[in-house]
């Protein structure tokens, strides 16, 4: 997105770049991963299916564990290989994989650490140098809602000055 500054300047220095941010919802990342490893691992009826529960569909559900199993094996590659695209369609875009916080195993996504050394690996040499990635965490969870209001609001209680009308 550009961002104009000032009138009367160059053009050079009247716009300045502003990377734009393009959000990838973790659940639909994670579906996408597990398609393109089931596809990369020619299961049946993977090729004709628009998403990994569809390619589950297909099979005895004796097999499901079997086949979740096989794609586990490929699924860190299938995502980082993904959003590594999404970055490559978007060198003006920082990237942002929104997820909930109790995804993944225990909260952590295993994944995680080798997305950003990738991406670490890219930068240092001289690709996507503007571009930035990271995963944003949120919590749908009412009692860390409620317990965030509450801190927000005594934190507003310490730190508005007290009203006295005169």
């Amino acid at each position: 997105m550009l961002k104009k500054i000032d009138q009367g300047k160059s053009m050079s220095e009247i716009y300045t770049h502003e990377p734009q941010r393009h959000i990838i919802d973790y659940p639909h990342l994670v579906d996408t991963a597990q398609l393109s490893a089931a596809r990369l691992l020619d299961i049946d009826k993977s090729l004709d299916s628009d998403t990994f529960a569809e390619v589950l569909a297909h099979h005895k559900p004796e097999d499901h564990e079997r086949i979740m199993q096989q794609v586990g094996v490929r699924f860190d590659d299938a995502l980082i290989s993904f959003v590594t695209a999404s970055i490559i369609g978007r060198r003006n875009q920082d990237v942002v994989i929104l997820a909930d916080a109790s995804e993944g195993f225990d909260g952590h996504l295993p994944w995680e650490p080798r997305l950003t050394a990738h991406v670490e690996n890219l930068k240092n040499h001289g690709h996507l140098q503007t571009v930035n990635v990271w995963v944003e965490r949120f919590s749908t969870d009412d009692q860390d809602i409620q317990a965030l209001t509450e801190t927000a609001r005594e934190l507003a209680v310490e730190t508005t000055p007290e009203y006295h009308p005169a």
